[in-house]
């Protein structure tokens, strides 16, 4: 009985769009945090933990969420340029040691011998 109450609890609770729970995963607590401009960081009252309330993750202490954003943003942008760097290495690494197959309907490469 008192498991079905807990869970008609959490299911009540999580219904409601201020409550929070808390992202610690040593804490099972949470509780309603209205966001407005000035108030985007949930404290929790169990644990303590910090928590972003814009990006829902632990919060990222040293930064405003425009920072946080900015620098999400040019890592995203960085690892796409990294990604195309190691793409265009393949390829030209695979042309090095391989060739074309020979039969013209197959596309595949093949090792070179």
């Amino acid at each position: 009985y008192t498991r079905h109450d807990s869970l008609l609890l959490i299911r009540a609770l999580s219904k409601d769009p201020d409550f929070r729970w808390c992202l610690n995963i040593q804490c099972n607590s949470g509780h309603v945090h209205v966001s407005d401009g000035n108030q985007n960081i949930f404290t929790c009252r169990s644990c303590g933990a910090k928590a972003c309330t814009i990006h829902d993750i632990v919060f990222h202490d040293g930064e405003t969420c425009e920072q946080y954003d900015a620098r999400m943003e040019q890592e995203d942008d960085e690892t796409t340029r990294r990604r195309k760097e190691q793409n265009q290495a393949s390829e030209k690494t695979l042309k090095r040691i391989s060739k074309s197959c020979p039969n013209s309907g197959c596309g595949s490469r093949i090792e070179k011998i």
